[in-house]
């Protein structure tokens, strides 16, 4: 269903990575309008970002840095799989499936309303 709706999605833009950002834009809709918050899931993307590496990139140590619970970070994240690896255990480091995700993020007129 999921992929259908993707699939399904209308490209007006001619830019270079319109679809792209398309699909981003569409799945953290959906993630967002879900929880209804997007300032939570705007501090752990700009984490993920910042702390990438395999000890700081934990899900303990993110959930530490930005003062919530692990269960908070696992519920802000629990729609976004698809573009979020989110890790089973503690062993293994959140982080985005695709750099072109962090490169969407940054780039105010690529991802608009969700920079």
């Amino acid at each position: 269903d999921s992929l259908n709706t993707i699939i399904d999605i209308k490209m007006g833009d001619t830019a270079p990575y319109a679809q792209l950002d398309a699909v981003y834009t569409h799945i953290l809709s959906m993630g967002v309008g879900k929880i209804g918050n997007y300032c939570d899931i705007k501090l752990i993307f700009q984490a993920l970002m910042f702390l990438y590496n395999e000890e700081c990139g934990r899900i303990h140590n993110i959930a530490l840095f930005l003062g919530m619970s692990k269960s908070q970070l696992l519920l802000h994240l629990a729609d976004l799989h698809s573009i979020v690896f989110v890790p089973k255990s503690d062993e293994e480091h959140i982080h985005f499936f695709h750099a072109s995700f962090s490169d969407f993020l940054i780039d105010s007129a690529r991802s608009k309303c969700f920079h």
